[in-house]
């Protein structure tokens, strides 16, 4: 069963938000994200848990994710600032109580708020089998195609396509503040699959899913910096 067809109220209710909102801040995405990042990311977690169960809570949090991003839109902070959780556990309760009063309960709802508080931070032995699951489900919907798209639209005009100087080898480069969009997917590629990594895919049947989509990246970081050489700016010319 599919996450909106599980939820179907709920998912409705997080749609009608994002619409609402679009259609108030005149936008069509929370700094990369949107409906169809929640959907894609929740469905994902049903197919990834270990248990039906947790897949289930996962993906009602998953459905329910982007709150931080459309707080964010709303006050004008940025996609960095910071987002009071009193506000965010607020909007997904408003949208949890679209389902019957007995869908969820009071150890559900716990967990839910937990994994969408908790679901961009680093990894940690603390995360609950629900925030895994949403971990590892944003991850792997992140490292799909689509993103290289959606990590221009997040950064934007702020941080550079390409570092011409260092391309993906700047040794001042951190995940955190990776200085361009390309090392920035480098990032992903490389922190997704390094065992006990801060951003380490840990479910069995993500890191199957994973596998795929951080080959294709690797295959486009390469072919951007092969075409830079043939250029003839691998190495970048000295303009001192």
């Amino acid at each position: 069963m599919r996450i909106w067809e599980k939820y179907p109220k709920l998912a409705r209710a997080v749609k009608r938000t994002h619409d609402d909102m679009a259609a108030r801040l005149g936008c069509a995405m929370f700094y990369n994200h949107d409906f169809d990042h929640v959907i894609r990311v929740g469905d994902r977690a049903t197919i990834i848990a270990e248990t039906p169960e947790v897949g289930f809570i996962a993906g009602a949090a998953g459905l329910c994710h982007n709150t931080d991003r459309i707080l964010q839109k709303m006050d004008g902070s940025g996609p960095f600032g910071k987002v009071e959780n009193e506000d965010i556990v607020g909007m997904v309760c408003g949208w949890l109580d679209a389902e019957p009063t007995d869908t969820f309960s009071d150890e559900d709802r716990l967990q839910i708020y937990d994994a969408v508080l908790h679901h961009s931070e680093r990894n940690s032995h603390d995360d609950s089998p629900v925030l895994v699951t949403l971990k590892d489900a944003d991850r792997t919907v992140n490292i799909e195609a689509d993103v290289i798209f959606r990590k221009a639209q997040l950064l934007g005009d702020t941080m550079r396509v390409i570092d011409p100087i260092h391309g993906i080898r700047d040794p001042r480069a951190t995940f955190e503040n990776p200085g361009s969009i390309l090392r920035s997917l480098e990032f992903d590629r490389a922190d997704f699959q390094k065992a006990g990594g801060v951003a380490e895919i840990r479910l069995p049947k993500a890191k199957v899913i994973a596998r795929s989509r951080l080959a294709f990246l690797r295959i486009f970081i390469r072919t951007v910096m092969k075409q830079r050489h043939e250029a003839g700016l691998l190495p970048y010319p000295s303009f001192e």
